[in-house]
């Protein structure tokens, strides 16, 4: 284990250097966005030589680079205030959104996937398969159109976006997850209010990873399903069902927590569509604004922090290995 957290380190340098490299060949100037249009050419030469945007590339990146290892990610080049601030004000909302998609992927694909796996060839497998074929096809621009569209226009039960507003309880402040926080706080109006905005945007955000999961954990199913030692459960007369939940369920599940890993680390850098149209105050519509108004620094602070949380996501799933299969070992 401890020699995949070291595997993080080059990892991390490598997105540094990658994420520095493309935010740097995106056309525009940065200095003239801060300055304005109107501002002379000595302004923007002034304000180019403030933010060291002046000097070569790579010394850009090595200045840039010291920073880093000291913890700082620099200031954001529109706001003026440290990258890091920004990047926590908006991340609380980005990782509750993504967590309950998450959970919105596990309750509905895993359960689909084995029914479906259970049932292969009949029509729970059938409609399992149609529902993988249509999510995969929906692109979540569309989809949280028409569910705005139905849901807030239409019947008016579920609201347009956002996650505070006019009306809304919000808990008092403790880890800045709402939904979280409403238990912590024992706050039931703020609990309801908090799942009502999240409802909309998590099950468009959800859609696509709930395909990748009913569709992975049916295929491993049916695998686990043709084993020696299921043949002979059954053989002994021992039910389906107890099968599948006793026998099959843990094995099945080892690459459906890959998949898992890998579609969280995705979200958490992917949801600026469905954050941009609920209006959603996560780092997703803070990477969107940031990329328009060619705010170097807040990208790349972005590109590190969910680098970062992808390489936790990917710890976690191998300490899943471990605990679902006893006989996983890594070297050390």
């Amino acid at each position: 284990m401890a020699k995949r957290v070291l595997q993080v380190i080059p990892v991390l340098l490598g997105v540094t250097v990658l994420t520095f490299a493309i935010a740097h060949s995106v056309p525009g100037d940065p200095a003239r966005a801060i300055a304005g249009i109107y501002a002379t050419e000595e302004t923007v030469e002034v304000i180019r030589a403030k933010w060291g945007l002046d000097k070569p590339l790579p010394e850009q990146y090595l200045v840039y680079l010291g920073h880093l290892l000291r913890g700082d990610l620099g200031a954001s080049i529109q706001s003026r205030r440290p990258v890091a601030d920004d990047i926590m004000d908006r991340l609380p909302a980005t990782l509750e959104l993504s967590l309950f998609a998450l959970l919105l992927m596990v309750v509905v694909g895993i359960p689909m996937g084995m029914i479906a796996a259970r049932w292969r060839n009949r029509l729970p497998d059938h409609v399992a398969r149609l529902f993988v074929i249509l999510g995969g096809a929906i692109p979540s621009f569309w989809l949280a159109l028409v569910a705005q569209l139905v849901f807030f226009s239409w019947l008016g039960w579920l609201p347009f976006g956002g996650r505070t507003g006019a009306g809304i309880v919000t808990p008092e402040t403790v880890s800045g997850l709402y939904v979280l926080d409403s238990i912590l706080t024992l706050n039931g109006t703020a609990l309801v209010h908090s799942l009502r905005q999240l409802l909309l945007p998590g099950m468009v955000l959800a859609l696509a990873g709930t395909t990748s999961i009913t569709r992975m954990t049916r295929a491993s199913m049916l695998e686990v399903l043709r084993q020696d030692y299921i043949k002979a459960a059954r053989a002994k007369g021992v039910s389906g069902r107890t099968i599948v939940l006793k026998h099959a369920f843990k094995n099945a599940m080892i690459p459906t927590i890959t998949v898992l890993g890998l579609l969280f680390g995705s979200m958490l850098g992917g949801a600026f569509v469905v954050e941009w149209i609920f209006a959603w105050p996560g780092i997703g519509t803070l990477a969107a604004n940031s990329i328009t108004n060619l705010d170097y620094t807040v990208i790349m602070g972005i590109s590190i922090v969910i680098a970062i949380v992808y390489s936790i996501a990917n710890l976690l799933v191998d300490v899943s290995y471990m605990v679902l299969n006893p006989k996983v070992r890594y070297e050390k």
